[in-house]
């Protein structure tokens, strides 16, 4: 699977090297892996660039579960949410409203007073 990843990010770095991302974010796992290194690891160890495993499958090992998290993000979005709202001298005091997505999983970021959805479509 890496080939045909490696070969057009090489390719885009040799041709178009001003437009190098800094991060790839990559449609896999990285070291939330079973085996600890992802598709996203062996990318960001064989072109040189960070990468960032996005994938669709939590793996639960290690005693991380899905509800442990979602508390987890949930925390860190408040927390990103009232030092957003700290620095804009806006009201904290709103909501972090939360919707169903199709995987019935509740993720939404809150900020400025304006909800962002994450998450698959």
């Amino acid at each position: 699977e890496i080939e045909p990843l490696e070969y057009l990010v090489q390719k885009q770095m040799k041709n178009r090297p001003d437009i190098t991302p800094a991060v790839i974010l990559v449609d896999g796992n990285g070291i939330l892996h079973a085996r600890r290194a992802g598709i996203a690891c062996f990318l960001g160890v064989r072109t040189g660039i960070k990468t960032i495993g996005v994938g669709k499958t939590l793996y639960c090992q290690g005693g991380l579960t899905k509800e442990g998290v979602k508390m987890g993000v949930e925390s860190s979005v408040k927390e990103l949410y009232n030092y957003c709202c700290s620095r804009n001298n806006t009201d904290s005091s709103s909501t972090i409203k939360e919707k169903e997505d199709s995987k019935d999983e509740k993720v939404v970021m809150a900020m400025d007073q304006h909800y962002i959805e994450t998450g698959t479509p």
